[in-house]
């Protein structure tokens, strides 16, 4: 995972807490699932859960509605490579490109005036997720024999998914402008492709991020 290192000054003034905010992150990731599927007595390797290395970067905006409720949309780009199970050969070589759209909804604890709290906030998100999964193959699956004539399996598809996105999220704030977060979340799409037989994937996500805030509640206190 990346790491953020920053040196700040934290003096005794109350943090004000953010309207707006806009976070920006690196993601790790890991999908779950059977590495082998039986379909029928037809035997085939998952696509998603033999991938090795699966990350990415998530783009988030959000905005707080009241002292415990936030609204937002995030974006999110992960790449997953380095397929590999050691019966089968079909997806060796291959990329899968995951671009999704999540609106989502966060409950959190209460800023108090004073305290470590002032600094630290859990909170609890949810929403659904819309997005495109782009694949590339190395080499076709198999070929298609038509009248005497082979046709060639096509290489690349762009499929759409939709699915369910939920995590906990820790918010350090730094300063009256920035702060970082700590993610963990869980996903589970659905989709459908010519190229795999996969119907749907879970995905585990780890961020760590910057968070730049762009509003202010107009609350002073002396």
């Amino acid at each position: 995972m990346g790491i953020y290192i920053m040196i700040f000054y934290v003096s005794n003034a109350q943090i004000i807490e953010n309207k707006i905010s806009i976070s920006l992150g690196y993601e790790t990731a890991k999908f779950f699932g059977k590495t082998l599927m039986n379909d029928k007595n037809f035997k085939y390797p998952s696509l998603f859960a033999n991938y090795k290395k699966v990350s990415g970067i998530s783009c988030k905006g959000l905005i707080k509605l009241d002292p415990y409720i936030i609204l937002g949309a995030g974006l999110n780009y992960i790449q997953a490579s380095a397929w590999n199970t050691s019966r089968y050969k079909d997806y060796i070589d291959s990329k899968i490109e995951l671009y999704s759209l999540s609106p989502v909804i966060q409950i959190h604890n209460k800023y108090f005036e004073n305290g470590f709290s002032n600094k630290l906030r859990v909170l609890l998100e949810i929403g659904p997720t819309f997005g495109k999964a782009k694949i590339s193959l190395e080499k076709p699956i198999f070929d298609i024999e038509n009248e005497g004539q082979t046709v060639t399996h096509p290489l690349k598809s762009s499929d759409l998914f939709y699915g369910l996105r939920g995590g906990l999220i820790l918010e350090l704030t730094l300063n009256q402008a920035f702060g970082i977060y700590f993610e963990n979340s869980v996903n589970h799409n659905w989709v459908s492709s010519k190229l795999y037989n996969d119907k749907h994937f879970t995905g585990y996500h780890l961020g760590l991020g910057l968070i730049l805030r762009l509003g202010k509640d107009k609350r002073f206190f002396y």
